[in-house]
């Protein structure tokens, strides 16, 4: 989404910029997933980014740039689930950013970007290869607010890239996300969860929906509005929100759609 675009819902979407690639070849794929992105513009707001599956891009899964998060209805991300970005390698002759997501504005704004019951798996991978440390599952350059979240990371990933660590630690706010699989969880936030969430399946084919046993059943808190997973189950579910893009399902539940994620299998 290039300059001055406002007023953007994106959902219910696969996208895939390097599918089945083990090294992606850049020159046949995009960088991002999703970019929004103003050149010369103003900083664009309305923004929502939802039930999602976003997989296999070289550079961020979702770019919120150029954002005006006071803009009424807000810059948001939610119900995504996330696999396998931030691969690298280059896609130009200079770095990039290589997260799950990427937040930035021109103008400084009062109200965070909000990131809530996403999924994530593996993100940063780029950092393994030497990149320039602009890796991690989050870039925030802006106020970030994360609840209800998972990010599950392999071994040498990193929860943020190191530009944020070093300049914008303090942007990073929420609480009830699961953090597991790197080092130094962010303190910023609370009620963090550091155990395993049991994903269904964490190789191919994935399959980021909860087991039975997960600590992130009915560990969330209540998003208002949110009433619906990607599938189109209820939330919650149980006592409480489940965290992640998956409510936990039992046959209690009811569906509102039969969707593309209905078997809520990664293919």
């Amino acid at each position: 989404m290039s300059t001055n675009t406002q007023h953007v819902w994106i959902g219910w979407n696969e996208i895939a910029p390097q599918p089945a690639q083990t090294t992606p070849a850049t020159l046949n794929g995009g960088c991002r997933a999703v970019q929004f992105y103003s050149t010369g513009g103003v900083d664009q707001g309305d923004l929502h980014v939802h039930d999602n599956w976003i997989h296999d891009s070289v550079c961020d899964a979702i770019n919120f740039s150029t954002v005006n998060t006071d803009t009424a209805g807000g810059v948001e991300a939610y119900n995504n689930v996330i696999w396998h970005v931030g691969t690298g390698p280059t896609p130009t002759t200079s770095d990039s950013n290589y997260t799950a997501m990427n937040t930035g504005w021109i103008a400084s704004h009062t109200n965070p970007v909000l990131f809530y019951n996403n999924s994530i798996y593996d993100a940063g991978s780029r950092l393994l290869l030497g990149a320039n440390g602009d890796s991690g599952a989050f870039s925030c350059n802006t106020p970030c607010q994360l609840k209800n979240n998972i990010i599950q990371l392999v071994s040498g990933e990193q929860y943020r890239t190191n530009t944020m660590i070093s300049c914008c630690a303090s942007d990073l706010s929420g609480s009830n996300n699961v953090w597991y699989g790197a080092s130094s969880t962010p303190t910023q936030t609370t009620g963090n969860i550091t155990t395993n969430p049991l994903y269904s399946s964490t190789s191919s084919p994935f399959d980021l929906r909860l087991q039975s046993t997960s600590p992130a059943i009915n560990a969330g808190v209540t998003i208002s509005g949110l009433i619906y997973d990607i599938t189109g189950l209820t939330r919650p579910q149980g006592s409480s929100y489940d965290i992640g893009a998956y409510e936990f399902f039992n046959s209690g539940g009811s569906l509102l759609f039969n969707s593309l994620f209905s078997n809520s299998v990664v293919r």
